[in-house]
């Protein structure tokens, strides 16, 4: 089994700050860096300007930086000429700052086939907008019906459309920085191995990372907490699995 690792890096939720980029990145990098984990980062176009030398430092030590989206906007309520648009102001900034992008992911996962036309268009080598076999997210937009309705059913393996799609893993309730906080580790754990997959994709984000008392999912499981859990995660996933970034993975 391939284990991917992949971080949404974008504004904090509920405050707009970016110490999920200055502080969360930095907690994320001490915990992979002692178990030699290169993960996959989906980052805004923003974050990138704002920090380069940040995403450029961590390019360094092989973690892959990909593109998600410019400011954080969903793309299936954008035209395509909207579309396009975002994808070449974040093209330009990764040339900017001499970063290869191969990858991307919508925001909220909000993917479709305008989008996939244009990244296979622009050079991309693979998409990872979709939430596939995916109950929790109909709960949590249940506007976006008519999208969840065709996500749902698609395949929750990689597959080619155009270009290599590679979903979020699920088993009805995603593999995600959400169930480790919400779910008992047994649970979680659980899932993981029943997502006995050929690439099993975990997906956090920045703010993960940082303490965020806003949230109502971070006052039930903390900071100090969810590192500990997330550590343990990490190392009981070794024991099945290999770790990858999701560039390496299409590119075998």
């Amino acid at each position: 089994m391939l284990i991917n690792i992949s971080i949404d890096v974008e504004k904090d939720l509920h405050t707009n700050s970016y110490k999920g980029v200055t502080e969360g990145l930095k907690r994320l990098e001490k915990i992979l860096g002692k178990l030699k984990i290169k993960p996959t980062l989906f980052v805004t176009g923003d974050c990138l300007e704002k920090f380069p030398d940040i995403f450029k430092a961590l390019d360094k030590k092989g973690w892959e930086i990909a593109s998600h989206s410019y400011q954080h906007r969903r793309m299936d309520i954008l035209t395509e000429e909207k579309i396009l648009e975002d994808v070449l102001k974040v093209k330009k900034i990764f040339k900017k700052n001499k970063l290869k992008i191969t990858g991307y992911r919508a925001p909220q996962y909000s993917g479709n086939k305008k989008l996939i036309n244009i990244l296979a268009k622009k050079g991309f080598k693979y998409d990872s907008s979709i939430a596939s076999h995916n109950i929790l997210q109909l709960l949590l937009f249940p506007k976006r019906v008519n999208l969840w309705s065709l996500q749902f059913f698609k395949p929750n393996t990689p597959y080619k459309e155009r270009i290599t799609e590679i979903p979020l893993t699920s088993v009805l309730f995603p593999i995600s920085g959400f169930a480790l906080r919400t779910l008992p580790l047994p649970l979680f754990k659980l899932l993981f191995r029943l997502a006995n997959k050929e690439i099993v994709t975990i997906a956090f984000h920045s703010w993960d990372f940082i303490e965020t008392s806003k949230s109502k999912i971070y006052n039930i499981c903390k900071l100090n907490k969810f590192i500990i859990k997330f550590e343990k995660f990490i190392t009981y996933a070794l024991k099945y699995g290999k770790f990858k970034t999701l560039g390496e993975f299409v590119n075998e």
